[in-house]
């Protein structure tokens, strides 16, 4: 009986929470009894529901929601995408919290403790920081022991969005392991600048050994760089031993006008004969788009 007794208000007090996510109207009519109810359910809340009040405390309650977020990062006995999930929202809420310092001081100090999953977390939640002391002790996660610490890092420097951190990102391109090296392309262009020009790595890595850095390379320059000269660089894709990087290749060449599309014609009907079934039906729409 006396278990009952204890269950009770727990189970009220989710179903309060799950009112509150589920009604943008109750929550905004309630606010503060509603904030400090979903603060108190976030920790015994299951992995959507807590999700989904993480999303709303960061939204709506920035300088209350910090503390709670930081020991989900910090709790070991939380699954790891909601830790992350955490830091993803902390690395959000941060930049507009008044009195963020303890906090942060806590994070710079997670970012060199021995744990490497908390290491990530913290190199996740600090994304947004780029005040140099900040952004040495970030450049020095790419050199972590931890790939997923290393990866992390390099999502949030990119994120910060100083062109400091290009130097070491060009670096660790050269000599980082294939899915460092993919994130890194993935996310330079998060640092692109008139004056760094960074089309020309993308190019350089159509040419690259792996299918996975030539498809990136491929994905990222037509992004960024839609000129004459990047078409051309696509003629040797369309025969890559590869069928994604010619399925991009292909559809690049698609969006692009007919006049373009034109120039490819006999590469483009080569393609008909292609061994990919989906390459071979983009061919056939694509000829039928230039007798059209």
């Amino acid at each position: 009986m006396a278990k009952v007794i204890l269950l009770q208000p727990r189970q009220r007090l989710l179903e309060r929470a799950r009112n509150y996510v589920d009604s943008p109207d109750l929550f905004a009519e309630n606010m503060q009894r509603a904030v400090r109810e979903l603060i108190k359910a976030l920790p015994v809340a299951d992995g959507p529901l807590r999700h989904k009040i993480m999303i709303l405390l960061a939204g709506y309650a920035k300088d209350q929601a910090v503390e709670p977020l930081y020991d989900i990062l910090k709790d070991e006995d939380q699954p790891p995408r909601t830790r992350h999930y955490a830091a993803v929202q902390l690395c959000a809420v941060l930049p507009f919290v008044k009195d963020a310092q303890s906090v942060i001081d806590l994070l710079e100090k997670d970012l060199v403790c021995p744990d490497p999953n908390l290491r990530r977390y913290a190199t996740t939640a600090m994304g947004w920081q780029c005040k140099t002391p900040t952004f040495v002790l970030l450049t020095r996660r790419l050199y972590d022991d931890d790939l997923g610490v290393r990866l992390a890092a390099v999502n949030s420097l990119c994120n910060c969005g100083d062109a400091r951190a290009l130097p070491l990102l060009l670096e660790r391109l050269e000599e980082a392991p294939l899915e460092e090296k993919r994130a890194i392309l993935f996310n330079l262009w998060r640092l692109e600048r008139p004056e760094l020009q960074l089309s020309h790595i993308y190019k350089k890595y159509l040419a690259d050994q792996a299918p996975e850095l030539r498809l990136a390379a491929l994905a990222l320059l037509t992004f960024s760089h839609r000129d004459q000269e990047s078409h051309l660089l696509i003629k040797p894709c369309l025969s890559d031993e590869d069928h994604r990087v010619r399925r991009l290749a292909l559809e690049r060449l698609m969006d692009c006008d007919l006049k373009t599309l034109g120039a490819f014609e006999q590469e483009i009907r080569r393609l008909l004969n292609d061994s990919n079934m989906d390459i071979k039906r983009s061919a056939l729409n694509a000829l039928k788009m230039l007798e059209n």
